[in-house]
């Protein structure tokens, strides 16, 4: 279920940088770029404490994060800049 919200979010963000904010393609990818950044990270980081942490924890932490994403993109207005709140949506998508 995370990563159907991770792909929707994706999408959508990518839809918002694009025809909401007229940005180019490339503007938009280059937005969309952190996310690939902490997924990665994350994936990495994940493996290390994998076997320290309870299964349970780690599922119910990352839903509630990723719950929190597309929260910050519906409160978006589209005249904020993208530092205002589109850069705090990465960390909070650990589904990557």
């Amino acid at each position: 279920m995370s990563f159907a919200v991770l792909s929707a979010l994706v999408l959508f963000a990518n839809l918002f940088f694009q025809e909401v904010q007229q940005l180019s393609g490339l503007q938009a990818a280059i937005r969309i770029l952190p996310s690939l950044i902490v997924g990665i990270v994350l994936s990495f980081t994940t493996g290390l404490f994998v076997h320290k942490i309870p299964a349970d924890w780690i599922v119910l932490t990352t839903s509630l994060l990723t719950a929190g994403a597309p929260l910050l993109m519906a409160v978006i207005q589209p005249q904020w800049s993208y530092w205002a709140n589109a850069f705090y949506r990465p960390p909070t998508l650990p589904a990557f």
